[in-house]
């Protein structure tokens, strides 16, 4: 921001720096120690030296880093870098960065490549390598890449001639399979089959969790079911009417020979659950009815 601002007076980037920081960064900043005019700096140390001649906006940034950058343990990263390994698959050009991200925290100062290049020859993952880096000597961290390098360029060509697969590095994208999408519906099929109770998909007729369990239908007065789902016959009605009152009847008028009186025979009722009272009438209205009553006329 700054530089692309061409801003070059230093209080200036240094008002700027601590304007876009915000007013938190501000209030901190003014209770912050001067730094001394020595190299002493007492427990502010934890980056570069102070130097006397500095300009107000590296003054201000000194005492900014030496405040918010967390302290550094030597010992304990160049724990961390020595229990670092190559990985399989990974390239010697991927681990020999990581290795140098690692080496720049442990204070090593002009032996970040020797301890780079140590690390290396302890942790890689070929043995033929490693033995022909320590035939070398104290060969320099270019020099032990670029053997790297042609072990690598070397190992991979020997398995295209012996024919064996070599899986894909990490950087690589896998195979994606098609049919995902069939294997998923192929175990959600069975969820589509509907439940014979209460009509409904997602369960099946012994799951608990049917609403139908526990229901009365509305056409056989049965339990466990719906009317939708109902298997009972369904006898023929005469009216509308007569399937309301939940029984089905079934009347021939017989006419009698001539002089005989008119009558209504009742070849059988279907009985439901609740018993209905009817009203027989006669022709002639003399209110006289004949019934066969075990097969007896009476």
């Amino acid at each position: 921001m700054i530089r692309a601002s061409r801003i070059t007076d230093d209080d200036w980037k240094r008002d700027l720096l601590l304007h876009y920081a915000g007013p938190s960064v501000q209030q901190l900043f003014e209770t912050l120690p001067d730094l001394p005019d020595s190299d002493m700096r007492g427990p502010l140390v934890n980056i570069e030296q102070y130097t006397p001649n500095m300009t107000s906006y590296e003054e201000a940034t000194s005492k900014l880093n030496a405040f918010f950058l967390p302290k550094e343990n030597a010992t304990y990263e160049r724990h961390l870098l020595r229990q670092m390994k190559q990985k399989a698959g990974e390239s010697i050009d991927a681990f020999t960065v990581r290795l140098r991200i690692q080496a720049e925290r442990c204070g090593f100062g002009e032996k970040v490549e020797e301890n780079v290049k140590d690390q290396i020859i302890q942790t890689c993952q070929s043995t033929n390598l490693r033995r022909e880096l320590l035939k070398r000597g104290d060969a320099t961290l270019e020099e032990v890449l670029q053997v790297a390098k042609i072990f690598e360029t070397v190992a991979q060509q020997e398995k295209s001639f012996s024919g064996i697969e070599q899986k894909p590095p990490a950087s690589e994208v896998n195979k994606i399979e098609v049919n995902t999408f069939a294997k998923r519906n192929r175990f959600a099929e069975p969820m589509r089959v509907e439940c014979h109770r209460c009509g409904y998909f997602g369960h099946m007729a012994r799951d608990d969790k049917c609403p139908a369990r526990g229901k009365s239908c509305n056409k056989c007065g049965g339990r466990d079911h719906f009317a939708k789902k109902c298997r009972k016959r369904k006898y023929p009605a005469e009216s509308s009417a007569k399937r309301d009152f939940g029984r089905q009847e079934r009347i021939d008028n017989d006419s009698r020979k001539p002089g005989s009186k008119d009558s209504s025979t009742v070849k059988h009722i279907v009985e439901a659950e609740t018993e209905y009272v009817f009203n027989v009438t006669t022709p002639d209205g003399n209110g006289e009815l004949q019934c066969v009553i075990g097969g007896v006329l009476t």
